[in-house]
């Protein structure tokens, strides 16, 4: 998968502004994108498990 240039943009300009370190993107980006999971009921996907979804019909 590839990250948008749009995206990639707004965090340089970040860092430019001296607002984040460039050791901090994956931080800042993974704690938002857990963020947002929740918020969307998924926060089961926020792991480093590789996680897939919960499929209720599945039950082993």
């Amino acid at each position: 998968m590839r990250i948008s240039e749009t995206l990639c943009r707004a965090i340089a300009e970040q860092i430019v502004a001296g607002r984040m370190f460039f050791a901090e993107v994956r931080k800042h980006l993974k704690a938002r994108v857990a963020e947002i999971l929740r918020g969307m009921d998924k926060g089961d996907l926020a792991t480093d498990s590789n996680a897939r979804p919960k499929n209720k019909e599945d039950k082993e």
